[in-house]
């Protein structure tokens, strides 16, 4: 496949913006909100509710009781946290990232240390938790500044494309 640049010029805006599109598209897409509730009776045995909604407004609940856990995995020193049942696994929450921000990891770290607790039965831990991430606002936006910043660049082809035509008359 021979594209002739020459030819048509606009497509260079096009393929300068690709990765811009594919960069906002993934971003939005990624959007979640995950919420975690438990409550623990006074028999010491608790009820979970996982929640999510993703991107599009779609809402996915689990509920399980805290007796069903049979082990407890931190996955990716402990970015993840994995509980497995009977009937499968359970991914708790995956924890976003903010580069360069060490107290995130202090954040991550203490999230995982109650959510543990919680579940190892802990005298200490407490009778509820309720634990959200909600990164749907910064994703958008994200994804939205790299959209248009390809838009931007098909436009630009555009206009360079029709700038060139006009020379050439």
């Amino acid at each position: 496949m021979n594209i002739n640049f020459k030819k048509h010029p606009w497509l260079i805006g096009l393929a300068i913006s690709l990765p811009f599109f594919l960069i906002g598209t993934v971003s939005v897409a990624t959007a979640q909100m995950s919420k975690l509730i438990c409550q623990r009776a006074e028999s010491e045995q608790g009820i979970c509710e996982l929640t999510r909604v993703d991107w599009l407004g779609k809402i996915s609940t689990k509920t399980w009781q805290t007796n069903e856990i049979q082990k407890i995995e931190f996955i990716d020193d402990g970015q993840q946290i994995r509980l497995l049942t009977q009937k499968g696994e359970i991914i708790l929450m995956p924890f976003y990232e903010s580069v360069g921000r060490r107290s995130n990891k202090w954040r991550k770290q203490s999230i995982v240390k109650r959510i543990k607790a919680f579940f190892l039965n802990n005298r200490e831990a407490e009778q509820n938790l309720m634990i959200e991430e909600d990164r749907r606002g910064i994703r958008y936006i994200d994804g939205i500044f790299f959209i248009l910043i390809g838009l931007t660049c098909v436009i630009g082809g555009l206009d360079y494309s029709i700038n060139m035509k006009k020379r050439i008359k």
